[in-house]
């Protein structure tokens, strides 16, 4: 996680003297990540935004390969619309096993990778949506699949992750610019 974040912070600067550094980490990753992508969905979001966000400003197909399989994975792990730590849900770790930390940053991995033109099924994509609208406007992002934390501030940057998840939408429930106030009425 730690080094696809420094290789998002560089290609965040718009510096190009840092792309050949970017360049190496991806290439260096993706093959392995299209072979056998991780079943961590910490890791799997932040791999996505990384291989997601190198795309649309390289263009470089190499890392489509790559971005499908966490696509597929993400599918594959997702549950009740959300995602847990790893493969499954935890539900003695948390109420319901969903973890919000890590979803969102999935979700935005869908996002992008949509954007990339990556296959990411209607169906689970909708679900994400549908499972992360309900949650703004009620306090900070909750860290499970249960009421917000009304006064916690620290939020392990969830409240951030579904801002830009939204942001990158035109509508984030159906995509098509209109804003609607229940995702239910329209899912």
């Amino acid at each position: 996680i730690g080094a696809c974040l420094t290789s998002l912070f560089l290609l965040s600067t718009g510096d190009d003297t840092y792309l050949p550094n970017v360049q190496k980490h991806v290439q260096g990753i993706a093959p392995a990540i299209a072979a056998n992508p991780t079943t961590s969905n910490w890791t799997l979001g932040y791999q996505g935004l990384l291989l997601g966000e190198y795309y649309l400003r390289t263009g470089d197909t190499q890392v489509l390969a790559a971005l499908q399989a966490l696509c597929d994975r993400a599918v594959e792990q997702q549950m009740a619309g959300g995602w847990g730590h790893n493969g499954g849900v935890s539900p003695g770790y948390v109420q319901s096993g969903l973890m919000s930390s890590a979803g969102v940053t999935v979700l935005n991995t869908l996002i992008i990778a949509k954007e990339c033109g990556v296959s990411v099924p209607d169906e689970p994509y909708k679900k994400a949506l549908k499972l992360m609208y309900r949650m703004p406007g009620h306090g900070s992002v909750p860290y499970g699949d249960h009421r917000a934390e009304q006064d916690w501030p620290g939020t392990n940057g969830r409240n951030a992750q579904l801002a830009c998840a939204f942001s990158l939408l035109d509508d984030p429930v159906s995509g098509d610019g209109q804003y609607y106030k229940s995702a239910s009425e329209h899912l």
